[in-house]
């Protein structure tokens, strides 16, 4: 009996093996493995995409990585539809649905270069913007210490210097000397005054104001030192003579050169500094000949 009763038992045992078995073998043919692989649109493989499947009847979702072939595999899916996106940065998502599983093709999922979008943001502050003249970044400001080591003495010298550092004016030849239009604490037309009056130049290109009578081009503002604060003058003479020259290569005898120069200025404050003045005078004498050598045709 006891005999009997072990072989039944074991009879009994082989056949739950059995039907355990036929049970796993059934279920692993109802699942399937999705294989595929990320390339761009010039078929370079795309390593390192994020690739999501997601059923879409229970909406449960798998998630793997690509490796550095671009291919990857996600195990254990059971039949029906899917929803595949492939993602990586600086790309248009890969987006397929209604993928019907198991299938025995692998996936290639293409990836489209993203679209650059470029946001620039334009602030204005009210503090750094201005129409005035003085506030044009392309103006050239010349300051005190600048006109007095650098600029000539005398006027005709310092005009010629002023027009070449402005260039042609907005009004041709009638814009002001030379073509550049030169104003005096905002007056034109007058003399220049000598360089020890003068607190600032602004050469000013800024073709939109209309403050002035003439387009903006080749504009010179001369600025002149107040006089209420202290009294300030300076004296000068300047000498040349062609006994102090050296010798002319091209002439048999030294010709004849005599240069002077002298002047004064002096400002200051009158009526209990509420008012100022200044007043210049300079005389200029040039005597002496020039040494010509030429060639004329016979």
């Amino acid at each position: 009996m006891k005999i009997r009763k072990s072989g039944v038992v074991l009879a009994v045992l082989v056949c739950l093996a059995v039907v355990f078995a036929q049970a796993t073998e059934v279920r692993a043919q109802q699942t399937s493995t999705l294989r595929g692989q990320v390339v761009d649109e010039q078929g370079a493989v795309v390593p390192g995409s994020k690739v999501t499947v997601t059923n879409n009847a229970t909406n449960k979702q798998q998630t793997v990585v690509s490796n550095a072939l671009g291919e990857f595999s996600v195990p254990g899916l059971q039949p029906g539809l899917y929803t595949i996106q492939a993602e990586y940065e600086g790309f248009q998502p890969f987006l397929k649905a209604d993928l019907r599983l198991p299938t025995s093709a692998p996936l290639q999922a293409v990836l489209k270069v993203g679209a650059v979008t470029i946001v620039t943001d334009v602030a204005l502050d009210s503090k750094t913007v201005s129409v005035e003249p003085d506030q044009n970044l392309s103006a050239t400001v010349l300051d005190e210490e600048f006109i007095r080591n650098n600029l000539p003495d005398n006027e005709e010298d310092l005009r010629n210097y002023l027009s070449a550092l402005a260039g042609p004016g907005g009004g041709g030849a009638t814009g002001g000397q030379g073509g550049a239009q030169i104003l005096v604490d905002g007056f034109s037309g007058g003399r220049l005054p000598p360089r020890e009056a003068i607190f600032q130049i602004r050469v000013n290109q800024n073709p939109f104001t209309a403050e002035f009578s003439n387009p903006g081009f080749g504009r010179i503002e001369i600025i002149t030192k107040p006089g209420n604060d202290r009294w300030r003058g300076n004296v000068q003479f300047n000498m040349r003579n062609s006994d102090l020259d050296a010798r002319n290569a091209f002439a048999l005898i030294k010709p004849d050169v005599r240069q002077e120069r002298y002047g004064f200025n002096i400002g200051g404050p009158i009526l209990a500094k509420k008012m100022s003045f200044f007043a210049n005078y300079e005389d200029r004498t040039l005597t002496g000949g020039n040494t010509i050598v030429a060639t004329t045709l016979k």
